[in-house]
């Protein structure tokens, strides 16, 4: 009879984390069609394929990001997250990611004030401050092991 609560038990909790997984998948997936219906409605030339190209580009991404904040009710979720080692690297990383963010930025609308030229895009400086927090990261996680 044990084994039998026990079977119970384990299927609900794959039930409940199994539905919130499909669950976020679903909502990145119209979130995703929502992004190619603005995309295909905006542009003139292109019609329901520039949506469709949109949609898939951005479907990825949105489910991926739905799967992390959609709550995932799992029974053994830590009371304190913050009090993990793994966020106070990640807070770590996070800041000395800014002061070099902050850096760049400086340099780059400094010289560009100087050159006379456009300012450098703001994707350039997004990936750069996610790759610095990566690299960061990585390095705190490997040395204070």
């Amino acid at each position: 009879m044990r084994y039998v609560k026990e079977l119970v038990h384990a299927r609900e909790v794959v039930m409940r984390v199994g539905l919130s997984r499909v669950s976020a998948t679903v909502l990145g997936t119209a979130l995703a069609a929502g992004v190619g219906i603005v995309a295909a409605s905006v542009r003139e030339e292109g019609g329901w394929q520039v949506g469709l190209v949109f949609a898939a580009a951005v479907a990825p991404a949105l489910v991926g990001a739905m799967w992390t904040l959609v709550p995932q009710r799992s029974p053994k979720m830590p009371e304190n997250p913050e009090d993990s080692v793994e966020f106070q690297w990640l807070q770590h990383a996070s800041s000395g990611a800014f002061f070099d963010l902050m850096i760049a930025l400086g340099l780059a609308s400094a010289a560009s004030a100087i050159l006379d030229t456009e300012l450098v895009p703001v994707v350039a400086f997004l990936v750069l401050a996610m790759a610095d927090v990566a690299v960061r990261y990585l390095v705190v996680s490997r040395t204070q092991r």
